[in-house]
């Protein structure tokens, strides 16, 4: 296991790898490819949700988003190491997300993992490994065009006159 990875991302991620299809468990190594693996699992665990039981419906959602969504950031995480996990104070209610720091470290970029899980179990056309390798180049090509065009940067900076 990845010693960046924190300890409350590999407790959630531990959840829904007890549900997944055995011969997917082998290919889930965080690499992007395996995501094609996510968004297999995911598909197949919206196809089952409507025998699981109701009176602990929500709980086992909650469970599979946070543990799939960990699973997709972390993988994220990996291929792109300028991205880092972010946690939240625990009182605003909101989820851990990863997040990237500005130029220069002014500005930051998020990228909520967790609700690329819970939109793959509302969507049967979202492929969570295309749009998270799409959504990833495009903030690469983006911060590479800053860093190679400097003048860019500076004139975003800029106070509005």
């Amino acid at each position: 296991m990845d010693m960046n990875c924190p300890d409350q991302i590999i407790q959630w991620m531990e959840f829904p790898f007890e549900f997944i299809n055995p011969e997917y468990k082998a290919g889930l190594d965080f690499s992007m490819e395996s995501l094609k693996l996510a968004n297999q699992g995911l598909g197949e665990l919206k196809a089952g949700m409507k025998d699981w039981p109701q009176d602990n419906f929500q709980q086992m959602l909650n469970m599979v988003v946070l543990g799939w969504g960990a699973y997709i950031g972390e993988t994220v995480r990996r291929s792109y190491p300028a991205w880092t996990w972010d946690f939240p104070d625990p009182s605003t209610g909101e989820l851990p997300q990863l997040v990237h720091e500005g130029l220069g470290g002014v500005g930051r970029m998020v990228w909520p993992a967790v609700k690329m899980a819970l939109a793959r179990l509302h969507d049967d056309e979202l492929d969570v490994a295309l749009c998270s390798r799409i959504q990833m180049e495009e903030v690469e090509q983006a911060i590479t065009r800053y860093e190679n065009n400097r003048e860019l940067w500076e004139k975003e900076l800029e106070e509005p006159t």
